[in-house]
């Protein structure tokens, strides 16, 4: 594994890219929702108290991260 695989934000943007992607296709795209929340899991267990920054994101993917927060 290289260092970044290690990166917890590395994991958190790219869940918020494939998140983003799901928004934007009416979320009708249940592949990128899977990654995202797979991408956003692995953040978490990189870092358990990684959070993404409320000024940079919507509400929309504050709650989608949070959710798989709750979800363990």
């Amino acid at each position: 594994k290289t260092e970044m695989d290690q990166d917890a934000s590395l994991h958190g943007y790219l869940g918020v890219a494939y998140f983003l992607r799901y928004r934007s296709t009416g979320k009708k795209d249940a592949a990128a929702l899977r990654s995202a929340r797979q991408e956003f899991r692995r953040a978490l267990v990189l870092d358990p108290s990684y959070q993404l920054d409320r000024t940079v994101f919507s509400r929309d993917v504050i709650d989608a991260f949070q959710n798989v927060r709750k979800d363990g």
